[in-house]
């Protein structure tokens, strides 16, 4: 019987006794926090959280409370899910009459983690025999970088270890943060209360799913939050925060402490800016390569997903820009020597290449195919790189060095599919100056697809510098050291800066950050007050967030560095490497010890209340994919076998008691054949719309607690209406009438007739066209707004075509009298 193999080597957080760092598994761990040896959870009586925000950084202390409920003692394993955007810097155990804390050291400095690859890293501490009927309580203190959305909020949300979904059976279900979360059968008691601070005023701390209590005070800076109702299991703990003027920069400043020593000595500066990009469309052109994985790691779900995404890209490419599909596995394929005008001839190519595609093309080299399409000739200022993986790459250190010599010219983005490691892709995408989306589902392919579309067609602001104004004898040092030159819509530019020398009398400084956003320039002036006692905590969470960001750039410098040094042939160049790849481990360790933050050259130690390092078998390990027990030589991740993943996943569906029930099918819109869509597809100029796609119940992707209720069928339905809308509109921009699509958004030819009527309204060419055309944008704004991120692009290249119609009034001014027209009743 094929067994899940725990590949206990140097993970992200070292080798040592006493705790464990995990790679999460290709089938994601259903049971998380305290469970047994054998993987059953721990009862869970109570968590109760205090977070503490600061701008856009949370810092979260966590108490949980689980209770041995048999009557034997059992012996305990917690485990919590970091990814890449957790850091963690305590956790403490109490169980029974033992105390268990943990801190930062120098990992043995024999061990060899140069061809190490990090991926989705999980705490994992092994805590002995909890007794029967006692209780173990455990505190979890970690900082964490708030995502923000296109409006300009900043959203918390509560990882979803900390909020199991109670159920009286167990079934796996979805968090908002994209990650499964496991179910529990007994409730347990949750509390929340947060103190923010923003640097403007907090305008609003808002919750869709939750009532709560808001405090505003001293000048609307500061927001004290709590739940103001009992909490309900069934979804994520989450809240937005709007502040005032929400696109400008803004500015943290955190005191330091001149008694200690390294990153908590100086004060520190954390500074944010997310710009505003919504309206800023490029309307044609520009140079798009999608690079496909096609490697046998590939097979099944993971290469479906690719085929839909590479879908949606190509129904959704800008008229009249270049663009390739490379293929890649051992070697690669490009569809077109060198690049393809996108027009009706080279699309159909392309889907008639989509729809063929199977993975068929051996092990994964990513590093190859991206050397030769980062080496190709650049036809516009920039080129966008879209690279397709399920991110079973075994060079990462490799393909981060190269992708970072390439980004004058070059935006590499990411979409990871099905259990592509978060933590790789968004590495790659990072060092492309780009940003990265993972698919867990279906369901998801299409916005995920749109949000990486919109970041490289909407324009962006470039050329950022920063000028600092300081008294002669004050420094600043900046993390990480290597800011972006260019922001573009879903992207935030965040950084620190250390300030050292600062005395009483030296009072004041100032930043000037300077840009250009669509050819225009933009110059803001940031004063601060470096004698005036700064805000500060307990935590220090700007410090630490600070030395979690200078970790992980450390790493990949020296990533880098190793990558140099073993290819260097010149034995003269070989002691300055050396001595630098040496600088940089020194330097992580140092800021990992002070920050008590992990790194790949430092271990968590634990200790018991009285010093003494735990006995046992406890440590930091990376937990790999599972492989056949066979004992095989240089066995590659990539070639894990699917059969090895299901066998996995029906261990959790029997550990979850759904190995025996009826499995009711999932529904996706995304699940029609090649052929089907090239059928609905237009491919000649002037022709009506396609047929309309079948609807069809899905291979079952997920498994649920029952059939399908009439509310979610009917959502299903409107899913599906929307993809038969989007995917009618022909390559220019516009929409062509269709019986069909009348039927469906319930237009009828007396409205379409009355649009033509509207004072003041001009047609001249294609008047059925841009009649239509009018109708179908005004349907999906009124119909589809909550889903706008899925049709914006379609709605963009609609206004751009309708816009060179001369249509004799503004744009906008047609829309609202067509919206009055076709929404009667």
């Amino acid at each position: 019987m094929l067994a899940k193999i725990h590949n206990r080597v140097s993970g992200l957080f070292g080798l040592n006794k006493g705790i464990q760092q995990t790679q999460a598994p290709c089938v994601k761990e259903t049971v998380y926090g305290l469970k047994t040896s054998d993987s059953k959870p721990v009862t869970l009586k109570s968590v109760e959280t205090s977070v503490t925000i600061k701008d856009c950084i949370a810092d979260v202390v966590a108490t949980l409370k689980y209770n041995n409920d048999e009557s034997a003692p059992i012996y305990t394993v917690f485990t919590f899910p970091l990814g890449d955007t957790i850091g963690l810097y305590g956790f403490e155990a109490s169980i029974d009459d033992r105390k268990i804390v943990t801190e930062v050291q120098e990992k043995n400095k024999t061990v060899d983690i140069e061809e190490e690859n990090t991926r989705d890293h999980v705490f994992h501490c092994t805590l002995g025999t909890l007794p029967a009927g006692k209780d173990a309580r455990l505190i979890l203190s970690f900082v964490i970088e708030l995502p923000h959305e296109a409006d300009g909020r900043v959203r918390f949300i509560l990882p979803s270890t900390l909020n199991p979904r109670y159920h009286t059976a167990g079934f796996n279900v979805t968090s908002d943060d994209d990650t499964h979360v496991q179910w529990c059968t007994v409730p347990y008691r949750l509390t929340m209360s947060a103190i923010i601070e923003g640097y403007s005023q907090i305008k609003s701390v808002k919750s869709e799913k939750l009532e709560l209590n808001v405090e505003v005070e001293q000048g609307d800076n500061i927001a004290e939050v709590t739940l103001a109702e009992e909490f309900r299991y069934d979804h994520d703990l989450t809240f937005h925060i709007e502040y005032h003027k929400p696109f400008v920069p803004r500015l943290i400043m955190e005191s330091g402490n001149s008694e200690k020593d390294g990153i908590f000595k100086d004060d520190l500066l954390s500074v944010s800016f997310q710009p505003e990009l919504k309206e800023m469309f490029t309307s044609s052109g520009g140079e798009f390569i999608l690079i496909v994985d096609r490697s046998k790691s590939m097979t099944g779900n993971h290469l479906q997903f690719a085929k839909e995404a590479l879908l949606v890209f190509l129904k959704n490419l800008p008229a009249n820009c270049l663009f390739n599909i490379v293929s890649f596995g051992t070697s690669y394929a490009s569809l077109f020597p060198g690049y393809s005008v996108y027009d009706v001839t080279s699309l159909k190519k392309a889907l008639e290449l989509q729809r063929s595609m199977q993975a068929d093309m051996e092990t994964t080299d990513l590093y190859k195919v991206l050397d030769h399409v980062l080496n190709l000739d650049v036809q516009n200022p920039h080129r966008n790189i879209f690279l397709l993986t399920d991110g079973e790459v075994d060079n990462q250190s490799d393909v981060i060095s190269l992708i970072k010599k390439q980004t004058d010219q070059n935006r590499v983005f990411v979409l990871g599919l099905g259990c592509a490691s978060a933590s790789l892709v968004k590495a790659v995408a990072r060092a492309g100056n780009g940003i990265a989306e993972v698919v867990h589902r279906k369901t998801q392919i299409e916005s995920k697809v749109m949000t990486l579309l919109q970041c490289a067609i909407l324009n962006t602001v470039s050329d950022i510098q920063l000028v600092w104004e300081l008294p002669p004898d004050v420094t600043s040092v900046i993390i990480p050291t290597e800011l972006p030159n260019v922001l573009t819509v879903g992207q935030r530019l965040h950084f620190f800066a250390f300030l050292s020398g600062v005395t009483v009398g030296k009072a004041t400084g100032s930043l000037n950050l300077k840009a250009v956003q669509n050819k225009h320039p933009l110059n803001y002036t940031i004063p601060f007050d470096m004698t005036a006692k700064a805000s500060s905590t307990k935590s220090k969470l700007v410090h630490r967030m600070a030395a979690r960001t200078q970790i992980i750039s450390l790493q990949e410098e020296e990533a880098c560095a190793s990558k140099e040094l073993k290819d260097c042939a010149e034995f003269y160049m070989q002691n300055d490497l050396t001595l630098k790849q040496k600088e940089l481990r020194q330097q992580i360790v140092d800021l990992s010890r002070h920050g008590n933050i992990g790194s790949n050259f430092t271990s968590f130690l634990a200790l018991e209340s009285n010093s003494q390092t735990v006995c046992g078998s406890i440590e930091l390990r990376t937990l790999k994919e599972a492989v056949d027990e066979t004992p095989v030589v240089m066995r590659r991740k990539s070639e894990t076998k699917s059969t090895e993943r299901k066998s996995v996943l029906d261990t959790v569906k029997r550990a979850v008691g759904l190995q025996d029930r009826p499995k009711p099918f999932k529904f996706s819109r995304m699940s029609y054949s090649p052929s089907e869509m090239q059928r609905a597809m237009t491919f000649e100029n002037g022709s009506q719309g396609g047929e309309r796609l079948p609807k069809r119940p899905m291979t079952c992707i997920e498994p649920s607690m029952a059939a399908l209720t009439r509310r979610q069928q009917e959502a299903l339905d409107q899913d599906d209406e929307l993809f038969q809308v989007v995917y009618s509109q022909e390559l220019p921009g516009n929409w062509s009438p269709s019986a069909q699509l009348n039927d469906l958004m319930n237009i009828n030819d007396d409205k379409l007739k009355s649009i033509e009527t509207i004072p003041g309204l001009v047609l001249f060419n294609d008047r059925a066209e841009v009649v239509y055309t009018l109708a179908v944008v005004t349907w999906l704004r009124k119909r589809k707004q909550g889903r706008k991120c899925e049709w914006s692009l379609s709605e963009m290249k609609a206004k751009l075509w309708l816009g060179e119609k001369g249509l004799g009034k503004p744009l906008e001014d047609i829309l609202k009298e067509v919206h009055d027209v076709i929404m009667k009743t």
